[in-house]
């Protein structure tokens, strides 16, 4: 009879459910108040939930999932909260802004990644608003020509075990202040005077 009835619940189920493991669909829909059979697909991660601590001799490191993107954002929002406070905003010429796309560590290249078309899409309307309403591609590419952006992230410190991976005269050091990324394969905005403006800033 078990066998019959369990026969019967799976024949009217979809290709999808069926390959589903019952007990997370069962806690999906306790968790949302909803009934199994609505659940119809789901977009689940896991991730470490563990809260950051302190640690070192002195409390100097900062141990944590997920720092150089969080810190990054964070570091980035207070800059833009501070320019504001301080008045900078009145005598800017400019549009001071920050970006913070979802998927870094796995390429960008999502749909909300910052390889996506949400950062250029975001300047043309910005462009077309300044514009009063006018379709001006010439504002868009001034826009385009007269940006400057800074692709944030953290750099990895030479690590004394395997310094032998890092060339001589160019490992980052331990608060030895901020990195300059560069990459020959032009995967980032490095050049000769893009890091010639950061150093001077």
């Amino acid at each position: 009879v078990v066998k019959d009835s369990l026969d019967r619940d799976n024949d009217s189920k979809d290709e999808w459910t069926k390959r589903q493991e019952p007990l997370l669909v069962q806690l999906l829909a306790s968790e949302l108040g909803a009934e199994e059979e609505d659940i119809v697909d789901f977009e689940l991660n896991l991730f470490d939930i563990q809260p950051a601590t302190l640690g070192g001799v002195r409390s100097e490191f900062v141990h944590s999932a997920r720092l150089d993107n969080l810190a990054s954002c964070f570091l980035s929002l207070r800059g833009l909260i501070e320019h504001v406070e301080s008045g900078g905003v009145e005598k800017d010429s400019d549009i001071s802004m920050i970006a913070m796309f979802d998927h870094e560590e796995v390429g960008s290249s999502s749909a909300t990644g910052a390889g996506s078309p949400i950062i250029g899409e975001a300047v043309k309307r910005i462009s077309h608003t300044l514009g009063a309403g006018a379709d001006s591609p010439i504002l868009y590419d001034r826009a385009i020509q007269r940006s400057f952006v800074l692709s944030v992230d953290q750099a990895h410190a030479v690590h004394p075990n395997y310094a032998a991976k890092h060339e001589k005269n160019h490992g980052p050091k331990m608060n030895g202040g901020m990195v300059i990324k560069r990459n020959s394969n032009q995967r980032y905005a490095t050049n000769g005077i893009t890091g010639l403006i950061v150093r001077e800033l």
